[in-house]
């Protein structure tokens, strides 16, 4: 046997290019130090989603996920909704973390136990392995628009 995998044994993913340096004074001879794209790291980590009725919620939402597991919050996101006057908060924010599956999983759960409390949760979704595609679009955020 080759000792290498059999052929489609992997996802077809592309990624980019590891980075070898030089090796730093006191190493041995041929050892090498690799060096690992930042934003290669930063695709590993789960997104959720809490999509709250109201400001507050969203907050409280944030808090309870944040306290509940190790995971980071990112920028509130807003709709305005068609028919706001039917609704009993006229707007609703998305509430995104991020963070390892498990840690958002847990987060998710207590934003949403937390947020229902309060004003109600729309829905809320995990996303465990986001595309490229899709990171470029939790960067954007509607909160600093009018």
């Amino acid at each position: 046997m080759s000792g290498r995998a059999p052929q489609g044994s992997f996802p077809k993913r592309t990624l980019q290019k590891i980075t070898i340096l030089p090796t730093e004074s006191g190493r041995r001879r041929g050892e090498e130090r690799i060096k690992i794209p930042e934003s290669f790291t930063e695709m590993a980590e789960a997104v959720g989603f809490v999509e709250v009725y109201g400001l507050v919620a969203a907050f409280v939402a944030g808090d309870a996920g944040c306290k509940a597991a190790n995971v980071h919050m990112e920028v509130f996101d807003r709709n305005k909704p068609a028919h706001p006057e039917k609704l009993k908060v006229p707007l609703i924010v998305l509430v995104k973390f991020r963070g390892d599956v498990a840690a958002v999983q847990a987060a998710v759960e207590a934003a949403v136990e937390a947020a229902e409390k309060v004003s109600g949760v729309v829905t809320s979704y995990i996303i465990a392995n986001p595309e490229p595609g899709t990171e470029k679009m939790l960067k954007l955020s509607g909160l600093d628009k009018s």
